[in-house]
Protein backbone atom coordinates (compact mmCIF):
# COMPACT_ATOMS: atom_id res chain seq x y z
CA UNK A 1 0.00 0.00 0.00
CA UNK A 2 0.78 4.02 -0.29
CA UNK A 3 2.35 5.36 2.51
CA UNK A 4 1.09 8.65 3.61
CA UNK A 5 2.88 11.47 5.36
CA UNK A 6 2.05 14.92 7.13
CA UNK A 7 4.41 18.11 7.26
CA UNK A 8 4.02 21.10 9.97
CA UNK A 9 2.72 23.66 8.09
CA UNK A 10 4.07 27.57 9.32
CA UNK A 11 1.52 28.14 11.48
CA UNK A 12 2.21 24.54 13.48
CA UNK A 13 -0.60 23.25 12.03
CA UNK A 14 -0.55 19.67 10.24
CA UNK A 15 -1.03 19.25 7.10
CA UNK A 16 -3.28 16.86 5.22
CA UNK A 17 -1.72 13.19 4.57
CA UNK A 18 0.29 13.47 1.36
CA UNK A 19 2.39 11.03 -0.85
CA UNK A 20 5.81 10.85 -0.05
CA UNK A 21 6.64 12.90 -3.64
CA UNK A 22 4.06 15.84 -1.76
CA UNK A 23 5.88 15.83 1.04
CA UNK A 24 9.48 16.04 -0.51
CA UNK A 25 7.55 19.14 -2.85
CA UNK A 26 6.42 20.63 0.86
CA UNK A 27 9.92 19.92 1.97
CA UNK A 28 11.80 22.31 -1.25
CA UNK A 29 9.05 24.92 -0.85
CA UNK A 30 9.69 25.21 2.98
CA UNK A 31 13.73 25.66 2.37
CA UNK A 32 15.74 28.15 0.12
CA UNK A 33 18.66 27.37 -1.72
CA UNK A 34 20.61 30.10 -0.71
CA UNK A 35 20.61 28.55 2.99
CA UNK A 36 23.70 26.18 3.63
CA UNK A 37 24.45 23.92 5.01
CA UNK A 38 21.25 22.20 6.24
CA UNK A 39 21.00 19.36 8.36
CA UNK A 40 18.29 16.23 8.61
CA UNK A 41 17.43 14.67 11.89
CA UNK A 42 15.57 12.04 12.59
CA UNK A 43 13.73 12.08 16.08
CA UNK A 44 16.18 14.29 17.18
CA UNK A 45 19.10 12.34 15.67
CA UNK A 46 21.33 13.40 12.78
CA UNK A 47 21.22 11.92 9.88
CA UNK A 48 23.25 14.38 7.62
CA UNK A 49 24.46 17.64 6.85
CA UNK A 50 25.42 19.40 3.95
CA UNK A 51 23.94 21.31 1.09
CA UNK A 52 20.17 21.41 -0.05
CA UNK A 53 20.36 18.84 -2.03
CA UNK A 54 22.25 16.44 -0.36
CA UNK A 55 19.88 17.10 2.21
CA UNK A 56 16.45 16.46 0.41
CA UNK A 57 17.45 13.71 -1.09
CA UNK A 58 18.75 12.14 2.12
CA UNK A 59 15.36 12.66 3.42
CA UNK A 60 13.56 11.18 0.47
CA UNK A 61 15.54 7.96 1.06
CA UNK A 62 14.81 8.15 4.62
CA UNK A 63 11.24 8.63 4.13
CA UNK A 64 11.10 5.57 2.08
CA UNK A 65 12.31 3.43 4.31
CA UNK A 66 11.11 4.79 7.51
CA UNK A 67 7.99 3.76 9.91
CA UNK A 68 4.72 5.09 11.29
CA UNK A 69 5.56 7.62 13.58
CA UNK A 70 9.51 9.24 13.29
CA UNK A 71 9.69 12.70 12.85
CA UNK A 72 12.00 14.41 10.59
CA UNK A 73 13.38 17.94 10.91
CA UNK A 74 15.26 19.77 8.35
CA UNK A 75 17.50 22.64 10.04
CA UNK A 76 19.07 25.88 8.95
CA UNK A 77 20.63 28.64 10.85
CA UNK A 78 19.69 26.78 14.37
CA UNK A 79 16.28 27.09 13.21
CA UNK A 80 13.67 24.31 12.17
CA UNK A 81 12.49 24.84 8.66
CA UNK A 82 10.50 21.63 7.98
CA UNK A 83 8.72 18.94 9.83
CA UNK A 84 7.25 15.78 8.48
CA UNK A 85 5.89 12.31 9.96
CA UNK A 86 4.65 9.37 8.84
CA UNK A 87 1.38 9.06 9.74
CA UNK A 88 -0.01 5.43 8.56
CA UNK A 89 0.24 3.15 5.11
CA UNK A 90 -2.80 4.50 3.12
CA UNK A 91 -5.82 2.45 3.55
CA UNK A 92 -7.76 0.94 0.40
CA UNK A 93 -11.05 2.00 0.86
CA UNK A 94 -13.87 -0.92 0.27
CA UNK A 95 -16.80 -0.52 -0.89
CA UNK A 96 -20.07 -1.59 1.57
CA UNK A 97 -23.55 -0.75 1.19
CA UNK A 98 -23.29 1.70 3.64
CA UNK A 99 -22.45 5.52 3.07
CA UNK A 100 -18.82 6.26 3.29
CA UNK A 101 -18.23 6.18 6.79
CA UNK A 102 -18.99 2.93 6.53
CA UNK A 103 -17.02 2.23 4.17
CA UNK A 104 -14.12 3.83 5.76
CA UNK A 105 -14.66 2.13 8.88
CA UNK A 106 -15.08 -0.74 7.92
CA UNK A 107 -11.90 -0.37 5.63
CA UNK A 108 -9.61 0.68 8.71
CA UNK A 109 -10.64 -2.64 10.66
CA UNK A 110 -10.07 -4.52 7.72
CA UNK A 111 -7.06 -3.25 7.00
CA UNK A 112 -5.54 -3.96 10.68
CA UNK A 113 -7.59 -7.06 11.22
CA UNK A 114 -7.82 -8.87 7.47
CA UNK A 115 -9.35 -12.51 9.38
CA UNK A 116 -12.72 -10.02 10.38
CA UNK A 117 -15.51 -10.92 8.47
CA UNK A 118 -18.10 -8.53 7.04
CA UNK A 119 -21.29 -8.89 9.04
CA UNK A 120 -23.45 -6.03 7.19
CA UNK A 121 -23.85 -2.38 6.88
CA UNK A 122 -27.54 -1.15 5.52
CA UNK A 123 -30.17 -2.88 6.50
CA UNK A 124 -33.98 -1.31 7.85
CA UNK A 125 -34.42 -2.46 11.47
CA UNK A 126 -35.26 -1.79 14.49
CA UNK A 127 -33.11 -1.66 17.53
CA UNK A 128 -33.61 -5.00 18.86
CA UNK A 129 -36.27 -4.26 21.37
CA UNK A 130 -37.13 -0.67 21.05
CA UNK A 131 -39.20 1.29 18.37
CA UNK A 132 -35.70 3.29 17.60
CA UNK A 133 -34.66 2.86 13.94
CA UNK A 134 -30.84 1.23 13.89
CA UNK A 135 -28.55 3.59 11.86
CA UNK A 136 -27.90 0.36 9.68
CA UNK A 137 -31.41 1.62 8.21
CA UNK A 138 -29.21 4.94 7.08
CA UNK A 139 -26.00 3.08 6.12
CA UNK A 140 -24.78 4.71 9.12
CA UNK A 141 -23.18 1.39 10.84
CA UNK A 142 -21.17 -1.58 10.41
CA UNK A 143 -20.86 -4.85 11.94
CA UNK A 144 -17.49 -7.07 12.71
CA UNK A 145 -16.93 -10.50 12.71
CA UNK A 146 -14.18 -12.51 14.23
CA UNK A 147 -13.45 -16.13 15.68
CA UNK A 148 -13.18 -15.13 19.54
CA UNK A 149 -14.38 -12.30 21.93
CA UNK A 150 -11.14 -11.54 22.60
CA UNK A 151 -10.17 -11.03 19.20
CA UNK A 152 -13.84 -8.82 19.10
CA UNK A 153 -11.91 -6.69 22.07
CA UNK A 154 -9.17 -6.29 20.44
CA UNK A 155 -10.71 -5.03 17.15
CA UNK A 156 -13.32 -2.55 19.24
CA UNK A 157 -10.16 -0.82 20.84
CA UNK A 158 -8.39 -0.36 18.14
CA UNK A 159 -11.16 1.41 16.43
CA UNK A 160 -11.71 3.47 19.30
CA UNK A 161 -8.26 4.56 19.48
CA UNK A 162 -9.09 6.25 15.93
CA UNK A 163 -12.57 7.28 16.80
CA UNK A 164 -12.05 11.35 16.32
CA UNK A 165 -10.83 10.60 12.71
CA UNK A 166 -13.24 7.60 12.10
CA UNK A 167 -16.53 10.05 13.72
CA UNK A 168 -17.22 7.19 16.09
CA UNK A 169 -20.69 7.65 17.66
CA UNK A 170 -20.99 4.17 19.51
CA UNK A 171 -19.14 1.05 19.57
CA UNK A 172 -21.20 -2.17 20.71
CA UNK A 173 -19.52 -5.82 21.76
CA UNK A 174 -20.50 -8.08 24.48
CA UNK A 175 -22.64 -6.49 26.83
CA UNK A 176 -21.09 -2.74 26.63
CA UNK A 177 -20.98 0.04 24.62
CA UNK A 178 -18.54 3.10 24.21
CA UNK A 179 -19.50 6.84 22.93
CA UNK A 180 -17.29 10.26 22.74
CA UNK A 181 -16.46 11.27 26.07
CA UNK A 182 -18.19 8.95 28.34
CA UNK A 183 -16.30 5.79 28.10
CA UNK A 184 -17.51 2.03 28.34
CA UNK A 185 -20.86 1.60 30.14
CA UNK A 186 -22.70 -1.83 30.09
CA UNK A 187 -25.42 -2.44 27.48
CA UNK A 188 -28.95 -3.22 27.66
CA UNK A 189 -29.70 -4.55 24.79
CA UNK A 190 -28.87 -7.77 23.08
CA UNK A 191 -25.27 -9.31 23.60
CA UNK A 192 -23.05 -8.37 20.79
CA UNK A 193 -21.22 -11.51 19.64
CA UNK A 194 -19.53 -8.88 17.02
CA UNK A 195 -18.74 -5.85 17.13
CA UNK A 196 -21.15 -3.22 15.86
CA UNK A 197 -19.93 0.75 14.89
CA UNK A 198 -21.59 3.33 13.85
CA UNK A 199 -20.68 7.17 13.20
CA UNK A 200 -22.01 10.93 13.64
CA UNK A 201 -24.11 12.35 12.92
CA UNK A 202 -27.08 10.16 13.69
CA UNK A 203 -29.88 9.71 11.59
CA UNK A 204 -33.21 9.18 11.62
CA UNK A 205 -36.85 9.12 10.12
CA UNK A 206 -37.53 6.31 7.16
CA UNK A 207 -34.92 3.76 5.77
CA UNK A 208 -32.28 4.75 3.47
CA UNK A 209 -28.68 5.57 2.81
CA UNK A 210 -27.36 8.26 3.97
CA UNK A 211 -24.08 10.74 4.16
Amino acid sequence: MAREFQNQKPDGEWSNHNSLDETIQNARKQTTSGLRPYTLTKDGKKLRRGQRLWVLTGLYRALRKGKVGATYRIWGNGKVLFTCREVRASIHVIDTNGNAKADQGWSWGKAKFPDCSFLGAYVCKHIVGSYTMSQHSYGNAVDFGRDSMDELYDLAYYLIANAQELDLAHVIVDDRIWEPGQGWAHYSGDRHYHVHIDFLPQYSGSCGVRG
